[in-house]
């Protein structure tokens, strides 16, 4: 008997392995869900279905949901990892089943099962980890409780618009699925008034991370509700909320508390009977930094008309911009709920300058904090000041007006960038060069003169750190885009030269050279600087498309891509990044222009003379081969397309212009 249950048990893992195999690796997507029906769902197999959720095909995407929402698994069964991809993967914005299914998986079983209260749904999505993730759930939670499609909820920009409206969600479409009993309790959880900040006997408020963010939700879809008129709108928000003094006492509470948590943390040194507490330290801190830029979030939905009110709020946040100890995470939000709070963009951009000039001084938040720092360096002191200056103008530049340009508060912020990129600190040289990119780009062309040779002797320094390299090569690479006198070369005199030679900058020479440089993160920038430039029409250098078309070849760089997230590959100098770009960019580069087919052609004796001279330097030293027949035959196949799809454009243009011709013949009165 003990032998039959070990062959009972073999036969039954054997299956589950079979399954598995098709699951995953089966060419038909009909036996891919006739194996995710027959697989049972345990803490095992359930990673292998989520992974489903990802297929190419809808129907095993939707199936895959089923599953899950049809097991007897519960929400707090799965880890939360399991619970975010789940949610991340299934509210896609590019297939309207899978968002239905996943609509339906979230309101009709995960939050009966968190008996239809979306705070408690939200807190095993860990809001101030997966912020993004969780808004998308409650705009789903949210968009269930309305009787019919709401027109503003299927126009916005993340979910496109079908006709038939597939991928809308309403009581009628979402909660299906639920009793009367159940749809009724679902309304009154989520629409529950209760959530209001409500402060308790001792007249303080007690906030955690997933009651503020659901709080900012359902504020931000009301004021943003089509059905509801302004009064309506008003009215909802003012029971939710309290007055804007109180919102700022809020506000100012749970931002000294973060403050003095990092500055405790700081000032002790870490031992390893302390790791433990430091952890508990570092969540609570990511929690009331959350907190803080929720707040900031829900004020700028609040009522700021009423000038009392208006001023509170101003002057909490200029003390927040002004001290040296708010964290540099909240100095964004302070910004933009800043410009909210003004009517017009002079009068933001006047207190602004006023911001700046008493950075670090008498009127921050924590004057006291500022006190005990005096007795620092001044340098660190200065660095600090530089430092929160770059980082308010590198948010207020990317939202000013093109007509503020000439504003003489505008041009006097030059003055602040300045100093940033002269100074030996690289952190602050970086913040710098990143902000004079922004402000040149509002400047005119005349003034465009004191920022060029600047930039590019940033580039072409070898001693700069990678980093401000970097930085300096994006702003002049935007720089490029709108000016083009950005890339003529500049004559500069070499000081140490005795006979005083003049040495040429030039951006595209210097592009080319930091796409050779030996740091792979250098390279990736340089790249995208150039395949932007080359796109669009900027420059036309065959030397640049050749050793593109290396990078995009070369072993070293895809090797690189499998460690990163998905996060990380949004960002710019990644090479998943890279890679997809350089896809794009060599077929478009063909078929957009003449210029461009021939600039490839003639790059391929260049990519020859780049393979021999680097076989010929790793000679010594075992080495992978280079791809060269593949690499000339990708250049001739694309050019091929290009001209067939140029040919195919003009013959369909002549016949369409030969039946205007006969068209209009046609119409001509007879005599």
């Amino acid at each position: 008997k003990k032998d039959e249950d070990i062959d009972e048990e073999s036969i039954q893992h054997d299956l589950i392995q079979a399954l598995l195999r098709s699951v995953a690796h089966d060419s038909s997507f009909a036996c891919r869900v006739a194996a995710l029906n027959s697989l049972p769902l345990t803490p095992t197999t359930i990673s292998y279905i989520i992974e489903r959720i990802r297929d190419v095909k809808a129907k095993v995407r939707v199936e895959a949901i089923s599953v899950i929402a049809t097991s007897s698994l519960d929400l707090r069964d799965l880890t939360d990892e399991q619970r975010v991809d789940i949610v991340q993967f299934g509210l896609t914005e590019r297939c309207m089943e899978t968002y239905a299914a996943t609509a339906q998986l979230i309101c009709c079983h995960w939050m009966k099962s968190v008996r239809f209260d979306p705070i408690t749904f939200l807190r095993l999505l860990d809001p101030p980890v997966n912020e993004a993730i969780c808004e998308k759930a409650a705009r789903v939670i949210l968009a269930a409780t309305r009787d019919d499609l709401d027109e503003n909820y299927t126009s916005r920009k993340k979910i496109p618009t079908k006709e038939d409206r597939g991928m809308g969600v309403s009581t009628s479409t979402t909660l299906r699925q639920l009793s009367d009993n159940e749809i009724y309790a679902y309304k009154e959880g989520v629409s529950n008034i209760d959530l209001a900040l409500r402060d308790d006997n001792n007249g303080d408020f007690s906030l955690d991370v997933a009651t503020i963010f659901y709080l900012r939700m359902i504020c931000e879809n009301t004021m943003e509700s089509k059905v509801l008129s302004a009064y309506e709108k008003a009215e909802t928000v003012g029971k939710l909320l309290p007055d804007i003094p109180v919102l700022c006492d809020i506000l100012r509470k749970h931002l000294g508390l973060l403050v003095v948590s990092k500055f405790s943390r700081d000032a002790h040194s870490m031992k390893e009977e302390e790791l433990a507490e430091n952890e508990e330290a570092c969540i609570f801190e990511d929690n009331e930094l959350f907190i803080c830029t929720q707040l900031l979030q829900i004020c700028k939905v609040a009522d700021l008309k009423e000038e009392g009110s208006r001023r509170a709020f101003v002057s909490l946040i200029r003390e927040m911009l002004c001290s040296l100890e708010t964290p540099d995470d909240l100095i964004e939000c302070c910004v933009r709920a800043l410009a909210v709070s003004h009517d017009t963009e002079v009068h933001f951009i006047q207190t602004i300058s006023d911001v700046l000039y008493n950075v670090g001084g008498k009127d921050s938040l924590n004057s006291d904090a500022d006190e005990k720092s005096s007795s620092a360096s001044e340098i660190v002191l200065e660095d600090l000041r530089h430092l929160r200056s770059v980082s308010i103008l590198s948010v207020v530049l990317e939202s000013t007006s093109e007509h503020m340009a000439s504003n003489s508060v505008v041009q006097s912020f030059a003055g602040y960038i300045l100093p940033a990129v002269t100074s030996p600190n690289a952190v602050v040289r970086e913040g710098g060069v990143c902000c004079l990119g922004k402000f040149a780009i509002l400047s005119d062309e005349e003034m465009l003169g004191d920022f060029k040779p600047l930039l590019l002797k940033i580039i072409g320094s070898d001693a700069e750190k990678m980093e401000v390299r970097a930085q300096a090569a994006l702003a002049a690479s935007d720089l490029a885009l709108r000016f083009e006198s950005v890339l003529e070369p500049l004559q500069e005199e070499e000081e140490e030269n005795e006979e005083n030679e003049k040495q040429e900058l030039c951006l595209s020479s210097l592009v080319y050279d930091m796409m050779n440089d030996n740091k792979t993160a250098l390279v990736i920038i340089a790249a995208e600087v150039a395949a932007k430039l080359l796109f669009a029409g900027r420059l036309r250098d065959p030397h640049l498309v050749a050793r593109l078309l290396m990078i995009y070849f070369d072993e070293n760089f895809s090797l690189t891509s499998s460690t990163e997230g998905d996060d990380d590959v949004k960002e710019v100098g990644s090479p998943v990044r890279l890679e997809q770009i350089l896809s794009l960019f060599f077929p478009a580069y063909c078929v957009k222009s003449t210029e461009g087919r021939d600039a490839l052609l003639s790059c391929i004796p260049l990519i020859l003379a780049m393979i021999n001279d680097k076989i010929t330097k790793r000679r010594r030293r075992k080495g992978s081969s280079w791809p060269t027949a593949k690499m000339i035959e990708y250049v001739c196949s694309i050019v091929d397309i290009a001209d067939s799809r140029k040919q195919e454009q003009q013959e369909l243009s002549e016949n369409n212009s030969h039946e205007d011709t006969d068209n209009i013949t046609s119409d001509e009165p007879k005599e």
